[in-house]
């Protein structure tokens, strides 16, 4: 009897994580048909997505995108273009542009430099399906978050599963 009531419950339960992601902790909440599953396969999804989301990695897709000007990734694609989407929106108030004002700022505020940025960048971007091209270092930090919560709560998903992904005051729709 314990054995199948076992599998009943982990058929049909009820499980919450929590773990380190984008340098904030992320909470996983799944109930339902293979909630444990579930909630798996979400934390799998966002620490892969981290790796290649991550500005601060200089393997990142994000750090090649801006060292290198051009990158092919689907998810910083999407991010990207969502990105001029909200500058179009805002009339530039929300700008991916300033990729290195961003850096020189967090430096200064660490106290690794004695300088303020003093001008803002100017510049293109080019999205064609998974390429994007830029003479400009992106920011993309601030959709980056949101993304990641996205797709891991699309992971997490399910017949018979409900859940929510939360990351640092980014969350899912429960």
């Amino acid at each position: 009897m314990m054995g199948s009531l076992a599998s009943v419950y982990e058929r049909f339960g009820d499980t919450q994580r929590e773990f380190e992601c984008c340098d904030t902790t992320f909470r996983i909440q799944a109930t339902g048909v293979w909630a444990e599953a579930g909630a798996t396969v979400a934390r799998k999804t966002a620490k892969s997505l981290e790796v290649q989301l991550n500005a601060f990695d200089a393997a990142s897709a994000v750090s090649r995108l801006n060292r290198e000007g051009e990158v092919r990734n689907e998810h910083v694609a999407q991010i990207v273009r969502r990105g001029i989407e909200y500058n179009d929106r805002t009339d530039g108030v929300f700008d991916i542009y300033q990729g290195r004002v961003e850096h020189t700022l967090k430096t200064f505020l660490r106290g690794d430099s004695e300088t303020l940025p003093t001008e803002f960048d100017t510049g293109t971007v080019q999205a064609s399906g998974s390429h994007i091209t830029t003479d400009v270092e992106l920011d993309l930090n601030g959709l980056a978050k949101g993304y990641i919560v996205d797709r891991a709560s699309e992971a997490l998903g399910g017949v018979g599963r409900r859940g929510f992904v939360s990351g640092g005051g980014d969350m899912s729709p429960p």
